[in-house]
């Protein structure tokens, strides 16, 4: 596999080596913004997504990976009735017994990688909340059936 050099200058340039190469400039992961009502199912293929609590909401599916290594970032961003709402995320298939993300405060996101047939796997997750002594408190719930 030859080496590809990215630039602002010349875009694209094969160069002998191997591997992908940013020189310059932002690199930016795909994004959608995904309403989280009742049954609706986050695109795997998508990067990141944006969560947005719902009244009254159903859980959403994240369905399994397509590639192992395939990197899946969700992020609670907004609620449409402050403090009610609440994104609650299933995974369809994953990496150990837990299979549910309940994201209750705005801040809250999630990093899982996918591994193949054994599922999502759970790299970490974090918020921007002042959780102070209690630090688990002010991160996502993860559950068992």
């Amino acid at each position: 596999m030859p080496k590809v050099v990215v630039t602002n200058k010349k875009g694209l340039v094969q160069e002998t080596g191997r591997g992908v190469h940013l020189q310059d400039g932002p690199v930016a992961l795909g994004n959608e913004l995904h309403p989280c009502t009742a049954d609706s199912i986050i695109n795997p293929a998508v990067p990141v997504t944006l969560l947005r609590g719902e009244i009254n909401n159903g859980a959403v599916t994240l369905p399994d990976g397509q590639y192992i290594g395939q990197v899946k970032k969700l992020i609670y961003v907004s609620e449409s009735d402050a403090g009610v709402d609440e994104a609650v995320v299933t995974v369809t298939t994953t990496l150990g017994a837990a299979t549910t993300l309940t994201f209750t405060t705005v801040g809250e996101t999630a990093d899982l990688i996918w591994t193949g047939s054994t599922g999502w796997a759970l790299l970490g997750r974090g918020t921007f909340v002042d959780a102070g002594v209690a630090a688990v408190a002010g991160l996502p719930q993860i559950t068992t059936p």
